[in-house]
């Protein structure tokens, strides 16, 4: 296929207009829309047919389309329902027992601390590895710039 950006959203457009059809269509097997939408996206994708080059165009419509999805889903949510059940729906939220509070922020910034300090030591392994010996590095004879030094 020619990789052109108009034929891409020519694509895409048609593709967004029809899976949400097909999915209503489908009724012995139940896909939402969004699921068959992204398996599309897939299908037709680098991970599948390669039919769609990125683009500007497509890479801004992909942020936009994850913005409205990131907004819809925060429409969905019932915060009071969510504050109404559980384990503090009787008015001690996790927020009004400092001491709880101090032992997660605590809890979770040593848990951050060392998965970061132990990923530095895995890259600087990985880099110091990957250096080549100085071959001159304990011979008497050179000094520290590698050169014979004057001294006998």
């Amino acid at each position: 296929m020619d990789h052109s950006p108009f034929l891409a959203l020519l694509l895409i457009t048609v593709l967004a207009l029809v899976v949400p059809i097909l999915s209503a269509r489908l009724r012995r097997f139940y896909i939402p829309i969004v699921v068959g939408e992204i398996v599309t996206g897939i299908i037709i994708g680098r991970s599948g047919l390669n039919l769609v080059e990125p683009s500007q165009t497509l890479r801004f419509l992909a942020e936009f389309g994850f913005a409205y999805l990131m907004f819809l889903s925060g429409l969905e949510v019932d915060f009071e329902l969510l504050l109404s059940s559980g384990p503090y729906s009787s008015g001690k939220s996790f927020w009004k027992r400092p001491l709880t509070l101090a032992a997660a922020l605590l809890l979770g910034t040593l848990s951050l601390a060392l998965l970061f300090s132990w990923f530095l030591s895995m890259v600087s392994v990985l880099i110091g590895s990957r250096r080549k010996p100085d071959p001159h590095r304990f011979d008497p004879k050179y000094d520290i710039s590698g050169h014979r030094s004057a001294r006998p």
